[in-house]
């Protein structure tokens, strides 16, 4: 079945009977149509689909463009899922597959702030020294051995 020559009616019909490889090539198509043309009745079925999946985060991803349509549990899924994908400045809008004149949906819009962005992205310094360190100690503690023997005190064994 070519499923680029599907009718969104279809592709919405399609996404509650097919299954395995053929529902992950459809759910394909789903996110590349969103991609290239922003159609609602279509997100919203895709949202509704990846519900009754009980996959939280994608519900929420194709859901929230509607007002109160996802629910927290779902946000907060969402939410915790973009964390993680921060890359370069856009990527909440492109995650989400929102056109560049919507505004973005205030459950996630304060993630774009910097704050969030910059997280775990900033390189931890070495610890200097670790093995000097470790050598200096060594050599203390031998020049401390070998002066309690050149010592006057006496070991009686």
């Amino acid at each position: 079945m070519r499923l680029k020559l599907l009718s969104t009616e279809r592709v919405i019909e399609a996404l509650g009977s097919f299954q395995g490889k053929q529902l992950n090539l459809l759910r394909d198509e789903v996110r590349s149509r969103l991609n290239r043309r922003p159609d609602d009745k279509l997100r919203l079925a895709f949202a509704e689909h990846y519900r009754t999946q009980g996959v939280r985060s994608e519900a929420a991803r194709w859901g929230i463009t509607v007002p109160g349509w996802s629910t927290p549990e779902e946000i907060l899924s969402l939410r915790h899922w973009l964390l993680g994908r921060f890359e370069h400045h856009d990527e909440i809008r492109e995650r989400l597959c929102l056109p560049f004149d919507k505004p973005l949906p205030q459950e996630v819009a304060d993630l774009t702030d910097p704050a969030f962005r910059e997280r775990g992205q900033t390189p931890v310094p070495e610890a200097k020294g670790g093995c000097a360190a470790l050598i200096v100690i060594a050599i203390a503690s031998l020049f401390a051995f070998a002066s309690l023997l050149t010592s006057g005190y006496k070991w009686i064994p």
